[in-house]
């Protein structure tokens, strides 16, 4: 666990605090020779402990930038349900715009922290927003609010396995793959409901699921580049035809 979490490594106090945890409660290894039970784990000498830890590596990923105090102000407003005001740049906005809203949760995905949270209004919207995009951070300390039952994110967006993405329309797709990409599908399970079929004689594996999690199944397909074929639904071979005349472009 330490070392997948240094592949994410940052100055971020959300990191720092992770990896101190992690350190305290790493099991320390036993001498082989103390006589213990052959079931029980050797745990307890530090020289092994640091010799294991030499035998796992996980290759380090690109760093988010976190602007200093937005994390310590986003723990303190979670703690304390306290909204949080912000202005925020989003990828399909042309323009940063202010956000007065109650944080929920920290949604983690692969390595980028997101704050899921909604507008104090009759109907909320919850969303996420990156960390790394926000600026300007302040607490309303005098502004609380009551944690809703469907607070958590999972509960109604987490059922794909795209990341950390919400929409709310679902979509049964259906996707061909050749050549050294059939193998790779075979290799994971993309979606709890998936389905997929071989044909030996067409040399094509067909994946079949449910998601709603649109636009990073259109990038994951464009990266097996010929190898991946949409079939279904319509409109998500027009996604991916477009993608792919960017590409060439």
């Amino acid at each position: 666990m330490r070392k997948l979490l240094a592949q994410h490594a940052s100055d971020d106090v959300l990191y720092k605090s992770f990896d101190t945890l992690l350190q305290k409660i790493t099991p320390k290894l036993k001498n082989e020779e103390s006589g213990s039970d052959e079931n029980e784990l050797p745990f307890g000498d530090d020289s092994q402990e640091s010799s294991l830890l030499d035998r796992f590596f996980v290759p380090a990923r690109p760093k988010f930038l976190i602007k200093p105090g937005v994390s310590e102000k986003v723990l303190y407003a979670l703690k304390h349900n306290v909204l949080l005001d912000f202005y925020y740049n989003s990828r399909w906005e042309p323009q940063e715009r202010h956000r007065r809203i109650m944080p929920f949760q920290i949604v983690i995905d692969e390595g980028a922290l997101y704050l899921y949270g909604a507008k104090k209004s009759p109907n909320p919207n919850p969303r996420l927003f990156k960390l790394s995009k926000m600026h300007n951070v302040e607490l309303l300390s005098s502004e609380t609010f009551n944690l809703p039952k469907n607070f958590r994110f999972h509960e109604d967006f987490e059922k794909g396995r795209f990341g950390a993405f919400q929409y709310d329309e679902w979509y049964e797709f259906k996707i061909e793959f050749y050549g050294e990409a059939r193998r790779h599908v075979r290799d994971f399970v993309w979606a709890d409901d998936q389905t997929i079929e071989e044909n030996q004689k067409e040399e094509k594996t067909t994946l079949t699921f449910t998601s709603s999690q649109w636009i990073p199944i259109v990038h994951w397909v464009l990266s097996f580049g010929k190898n991946a074929k949409p079939i279904a639904p319509d409109w998500f071979l027009e996604e991916v035809e477009n993608g792919k005349l960017k590409d060439e472009n």
